[in-house]
């Protein structure tokens, strides 16, 4: 199943997926979940050059 839209709230750091009739499809997700740590560093790995990181997500 694929998303046919995306709300983004003013934090952009949690998020839920909805299906078509609005029922929650996962769990909410939050920047804290413990599946992205140490994704950072592998970021770094294939781009070195953090201003072109910042500069393409502005994060």
């Amino acid at each position: 199943m694929r998303p046919t839209s995306i709300g983004v709230d003013t934090w952009a750091v949690d998020f839920v997926l909805l299906d078509e009739h609005d029922r929650l499809v996962t769990d909410a997700v939050t920047y804290r979940d413990p599946r992205t740590d140490g994704m950072m560093e592998k970021v770094f790995r294939y781009c070195r050059e953090r201003s072109i990181i910042y500069e393409r997500t502005g994060i």
